[in-house]
């Protein structure tokens, strides 16, 4: 099949077809757009959409188990905490002027707009300054392979784009004759620089059915945790109903977030559902009824609305939450995330 070139110059190519002995049980169709594979056998059905480079389709035994699937995921709903800083909300038209100057003229900003005011604006600001709620993602490349031991591996990078700097976002994913799927995500950030201020947080983020009502892990808790406030977690096998994993904190933020987790699994009530097990170092994991947008956008706890989907976040890291003052950003160096690279790697299993 003649492969189209797909949006944004991104590049497709596949291996010719395999020329086995034994029959393959996985069945692999190419429509130009999408990627479909499947095992009639169990039956499974996985559609990966090209130009989004992740799947978003999973059916396992006739149940839809994918909402909106792996993802990119550099924000969080800022905390109290993030928003704290002397630099206070601007309206929306100096937003837009100070957007243009940085965009032309950023380096001579840089020399003459004393560096200490924005160091010291709120962690929030300086994230939206640098649309990190928001990057732009381009696909370059797509590829797949029918391997010799009978699986399917996909390979993709894409770029994030946010104000300034590009973020090269690597997802490769292995799709077994089981349905298991073994994903791989790396964030690549040796080209950012300038007015950067690191990461609220760096992973993947699954849209689940909201039916996929019941949590469990094996990491720190019971109770939230992150990586400056862990040492009252206990690593153990907790459970709990998705809902419960939402605090009501008075104005809706950021919550729920466990460090050191092995495996983390979102189910149904009858038991149908998903578990992600590390396969390299521990991540951190949380899920929520609600969307990522939508606690981001409200004031009140009255403003926020069930998404009709849980929201799930496996993430390589996420910064802490500070808390030595809350009129400055305070979180500790140690844990700001402002590495060249991050990683996480996990196994996604259907049951």
């Amino acid at each position: 099949m003649k492969h189209k070139v797909m949006p944004l110059l991104a590049k497709v190519t596949s291996p010719a077809s395999s020329k086995s002995a034994t029959p393959r049980a996985l069945t692999v169709i190419d429509t130009g757009s999408q990627l479909l594979v499947q095992n009639d056998a169990i039956p499974f059905k996985v559609t990966f959409e090209k130009s989004r480079a992740t799947f978003t389709s999973f059916e396992y035994k006739g149940q839809h188990y994918i909402h909106g699937g792996v993802a990119p995921n550099i924000w969080r709903a800022p905390t109290d905490n993030d928003e704290g800083g002397p630099v206070g909300e601007w309206p929306p038209f100096v937003h837009s002027i100070v957007h243009f100057l940085f965009a032309y003229f950023g380096f001579l900003l840089a020399l003459f707009v004393p560096r200490i005011l924005y160091n010291i604006a709120a962690f929030a600001k300086r994230w939206r300054f640098n649309r990190l709620d928001r990057p732009l993602m381009l696909l370059s490349n797509f590829e797949y392979q029918e391997t010799p031991e009978g699986t399917v591996a996909i390979t993709t990078t894409s770029n994030l784009r946010t104000t300034f700097d590009t973020i090269i976002y690597k997802a490769n994913f292995v799709v077994h004759e089981s349905g298991v799927i073994d994903v791989a995500a790396s964030f690549d950030l040796s080209q950012v620089q300038g007015l950067f201020p690191g990461l609220p947080r760096v992973g993947v983020q699954l849209l689940l059915p909201q039916n996929f009502s019941q949590y469990g892990w094996y990491g720190r808790g019971p109770h939230e945790n992150y990586p400056d406030r862990l040492h009252s977690a206990m690593i153990g096998v907790y459970r709990s109903s998705v809902q419960d994993q939402h605090y009501n904190y008075i104005r809706p933020q950021e919550t729920g977030n466990r460090c050191g987790v092995r495996w983390s699994e979102v189910r149904t009530p009858e038991g149908q559902g998903w578990r992600a097990t590390a396969t390299a170092t521990p991540f951190n994991a949380s899920i929520s009824p609600y969307s990522q947008d939508n606690l981001t956008a409200s004031l009140h706890v009255n403003e926020l609305k069930p998404a009709g989907y849980t929201t799930w976040n496996l993430d390589a890291a996420q910064m802490g939450v500070g808390g030595d003052v809350s009129w400055l950003p305070s979180t500790h160096p140690e844990f700001l995330l402002r590495e060249k690279a991050y990683s996480v790697a996990f196994t996604l299993t259907p049951s």
